[in-house]
């Protein structure tokens, strides 16, 4: 949910996901579900699944870097490493 100053207003973005982090233009939302990554872009409203995991994805554990890659734990003790890159 964001709120503008200038009308006062709040605006949902999206009605589900957790743990969400902005990229640093303000303009997308990076946001996870038990199994899911997300982001949602500000503007246009339009949400797109970036990736699925098979189990689950830890909680609070999404981070971004600098707008260009994206970090995350899973629930398994050994696993791969990932790494997304955001256009």
């Amino acid at each position: 949910m964001t709120y503008s100053f200038v009308t006062k207003e709040y605006e949902q973005l999206t009605d589900f996901g957790r743990d969400a982090k902005w990229t640093s233009d303000g303009r997308r939302l990076l946001f996870q579900t038990v199994r899911e990554l997300w982001i949602v872009d500000r503007e246009s409203k339009e949400r797109t699944k970036l990736y699925t995991h098979p189990t689950a994805i830890s909680p609070y554990s999404l981070s971004n870097l600098a707008d260009r890659s994206l970090f995350f734990a899973t629930s398994e003790p050994e696993a791969d490493i990932w790494v997304a890159t955001l256009e």
